[in-house]
C-alpha cells in the first residue's frame, strides 16, 4: 500500500450518518462526514479505502480530460519555480531540424531550439526539463533534511505523477513529484517530512501524525493549503495531454 497523503475537500452533513466518499471530475475526492465527526480519524478512513479512492480518481481524471477540449499549447515566456527561489525567462528559436532541444543561456535564461511547432516533442523536453530540475534540487533537500532529523530513507527519486505530491515504499524508497518545485517553500518542506516520517511510521496512525508534528509543528495548516496546492501548478506542467513522459 502507498503512504502518501491523498487530498480531498472535507464537509460536515447534518444527515450523515456514517461518513461518505464522493469522487467527481469537478471537485475530486469529497469526504462527508456526521456534525461532531473526530476529523482526525479521517486518515485512517482514507488509508482503508485507498485502492477504491486511487481508482475512482483516475476515472474522474479521464472523464474531465475527455469533456474539455484539449488546451492550446504556447511556450511559456517564463517559468517560476517557487520552491528554490528561481524564475527562468524563456525564449525560443525555430530550425530546420525534427528535433527540440531545451538550453540553458544564462543563468536564469532558458532556450527552447529546434522544430519549436512540434508541440508534443517542445512539451516532452520540458517535462524531462523540469524532471531535471527537481532532481537536481529536491534531492539535496532530502538529503539535508534527513540528516537535520535523523530519519532515513533508502533512496529518492522523481517523477511526474498524477495524483501524488510524494510517497514512500515499505523499503523507505521516496518518490517525489517534480510538479513541487511550483510551491512555496512550507509546502514542500511539509511533503518532504510526510514521506521521511512514513519511513519509520508506514501509515497514518497517531504515531505518525505525532512525528510528523514533533518535526513540523504547523502540518495542519499545511495539510490543508496542500489539498488545493495543485491550483499553483501551471497549466502547461498540469495537464497530461501536454506531457507524457516514460518511466
Amino acid at each position: 500500500m502507498s503512504r502518501d497523503a491523498i487530498a480531498y475537500r472535507l464537509r460536515e452533513s447534518r444527515r450523515a450518518r456514517h461518513v461518505l466518499l464522493r469522487v467527481t471530475p469537478h471537485d475530486g475526492l469529497e469526504v462527508i462526514v456526521p456534525r461532531g465527526f473526530d476529523v482526525t480519524k479521517v486518515p485512517g478512513v482514507l488509508e482503508r479505502q485507498e485502492e477504491w479512492i486511487r481508482g475512482a480518481l483516475e476515472r474522474a481524471e479521464r472523464q474531465r480530460r475527455r469533456a474539455q477540449p484539449a488546451p492550446v499549447w504556447d511556450i511559456p515566456p517564463r517559468i517560476e519555480l517557487p520552491a528554490v527561489g528561481i524564475t527562468w525567462e524563456v525564449s525560443a528559436r525555430e530550425t530546420d531540424g525534427r528535433w527540440v532541444a531545451v538550453r540553458t543561456v544564462g543563468p536564469t535564461q532558458l532556450e527552447i531550439v529546434g522544430r519549436i511547432t512540434d508541440a508534443p516533442t517542445c512539451r516532452k523536453v520540458l517535462a524531462k526539463w523540469l524532471v531535471r530540475q527537481a532532481q537536481e534540487h529536491l534531492i539535496s533537500q532530502v538529503q539535508a533534511l534527513s540528516r537535520q532529523i535523523g530519519l532515513r530513507y533508502s533512496r529518492v527519486s522523481v517523477r511526474l505523477q498524477r495524483t501524488r505530491w510524494g510517497s514512500c515504499s515499505p523499503g523507505g524508497a521516496i518518490s517525489l513529484n517534480a510538479r513541487l518545485l511550483f510551491l512555496p517553500p512550507p509546502l514542500v518542506a511539509y511533503v518532504l517530512v510526510h514521506e521521511l516520517c512514513h519511513t519509520m511510521e508506514p501509515n497514518h496512525s497517531e504515531e505518525f501524525w505525532q512525528l510528523v508534528q514533533r518535526h513540523c509543528p504547523v502540518y495542519r495548516r499545511l495539510r490543508t493549503e496542500l489539498r488545493t496546492a495543485w491550483k499553483l501548478v501551471p497549466r502547461w506542467a498540469s495537464d497530461d495531454r501536454y506531457q507524457r513522459v516514460p518511466g
